[in-house]
């Protein structure tokens, strides 16, 4: 972790999610100058929970539940090349463009 650019830490939209969240940033606390990003994944809107977590991060990437997404594991392929339209695969790219602005912003402490 002390190597990486990023730490990418998927969230359910869910109170035990998040207080997992919590310990992950605590137990790397200042150890590692890595940034985290947490995002939902998993998200159902309908949910009441989902959307108040959604309300409380507006601003985390969101992956929604979906079957198309479950199915990449058994096609051994990515969400794009099956469903290249569908809002899964809208919100995996949302995601890749996040993770590049994030990548691309200077850090915290060095110029």
């Amino acid at each position: 972790m002390r190597a990486a650019d990023l730490i990418i830490v998927p969230v359910i939209p869910s109170p035990l999610s998040e207080r997992a969240l919590a310990e992950v940033e605590r137990h790397l606390g200042g150890k590692a100058k890595v940034p985290l990003m947490p995002v939902h994944s998993m998200v159902d809107r309908r949910r009441r929970l989902h959307a108040e977590a959604l309300e409380r991060n507006p601003d985390w990437p969101m992956i929604p539940m979906a079957s198309l997404i479950e199915t990449m594991a058994t096609r051994r392929a990515p969400l794009g090349t099956f469903a290249p339209r569908s809002p899964g695969a809208r919100a995996v790219d949302a995601l890749w463009q996040a993770i590049e602005k994030r990548l691309a912003a200077p850090r915290k402490g060095t110029k």
